[in-house]
């Protein structure tokens, strides 16, 4: 039935054999090895199934069954981006019809569902099996075409012919790369096998046309860690892409303890600061006010425009705490004389009463 409601929305979409195959191929729903309650599983896929078929869009279901897919794999496993992130990065971008976007690690296609309402053309990449699936899936009810999503990280297998106006992404955190891995686009240096981070921010970069922008979730190791990653912030930093970084709140992302940032940067750009906005003790996100100060860079008390040179002193090292002091409450002279005038009162009253008391009982 679900099958049939696809290929009716989109009858006059033609796929290879090789594509349908593989989208229609099984896609692991249930990690047996886990000693979760199956039977509320399947229950719960059931209920999905039964009651929004008929009320719920394709692709509002294909999002419903993401985010089950994902709640149901392993700990280690699981990496999905939650939506009020993607929305508020979608904003942050602010993408505009006939432009190109790519997500060079798409996952389930979470940027690909937020994105696609621009009418946009899309590209993506995505290593495991089953979450390609979903994207290509999620590409093929949009009437787009599937074969627009690699089957691999960086340039291994992709057909990419041009750069793009648009990136977002959510990138698996210290993925390894492998040893043998050609990068050629790494301009600023080969990170260390043990960690893809920069990388997928190189690579981030290389893909943007010159007027492009991007932003992209990235943990906190990379705005200090030393060695071959310092080597390499320090010439993005200088040779400045960097437009924005926002340091996320703590639990952001329930599938990780790490603290999480996003990074917005362009190819190329005018300003030579950067907008520096400090949520990390927030509990949520308040999106219209930091869309806001991102439009405005405006200076607040967690937003701040931080020259290159600032940061060259502190050794372009990004950690939020080198740019953002606790603040120490100033508290007017004359008022803390009022108030010790008053204590003071209080003092010599209370031994009167306890005087007089001692007094009274003959002590």
């Amino acid at each position: 039935m679900y099958e049939k409601k696809i290929i009716n929305d989109n009858s006059y979409i033609k796929l290879n054999q090789k594509e349908f195959k593989l989208i229609f191929s099984n896609i692991t729903l249930y990690d047996f090895s886990q000693s979760r309650d199956i039977k509320n599983y399947i229950s719960r896929i059931t209920e999905i199934c039964n009651e929004y078929i008929n009320t719920l869009s394709i692709h509002s279901i294909l999002d419903l069954f993401t985010s089950l897919i994902e709640e149901n794999r392993p700990p280690t496993q699981k990496h999905y981006t939650p939506h009020e992130i993607v929305t508020f990065m979608g904003n942050i971008i602010q993408a505009q019809k006939g432009e190109s976007f790519f997500d060079p690690a798409c996952g389930s296609g979470e940027f690909i569902s937020e994105i696609i309402k621009n009418q946009v053309a899309i590209s993506g990449s995505e290593y495991d099996v089953d979450r390609l699936k979903i994207s290509k899936m999620k590409m093929l009810v949009n009437d787009l075409s599937p074969s627009n999503i690699s089957p691999s990280y960086f340039t291994e297998g992709h057909n990419l012919k041009k750069n793009f106006d648009i990136i977002l992404s959510n990138p698996p955190f210290s993925l390894k790369i492998p040893f043998d891995m050609e990068m050629h686009f790494c301009m600023y240096g080969k990170p260390p096998t043990s960690n893809a981070d920069f990388a997928f921010l190189q690579y981030c970069i290389f893909m943007l046309k010159d007027n492009g922008r991007a932003a992209i979730i990235l943990p906190d190791g990379i705005l200090f860690r030393e060695g071959k990653e310092y080597e390499i912030r320090k010439k993005i930093i200088k040779n400045n892409h960097i437009s924005a970084i926002i340091y996320l709140p703590k639990g952001m992302f329930k599938t990780t303890a790490i603290a999480t940032n996003i990074i917005v940067f362009k190819k190329k750009q005018k300003t030579n600061d950067i907008l520096m906005i400090n949520v990390r003790k927030k509990n949520n996100l308040n999106v219209n006010l930091l869309l806001e100060l991102i439009t405005k860079r405006s200076t607040t008390e967690i937003s701040r425009l931080t020259s290159l040179n600032e940061i060259s002193a502190h050794d372009y090292n990004l950690s939020a705490s080198l740019y953002f002091r606790p603040q120490v409450k100033k508290t007017d002279l004359k008022q803390l004389i009022m108030k010790q005038k008053e204590l003071e009162e209080k003092l010599h009253s209370l031994q009167y009463a306890f005087q007089h008391k001692l007094t009274s009982l003959n002590l």
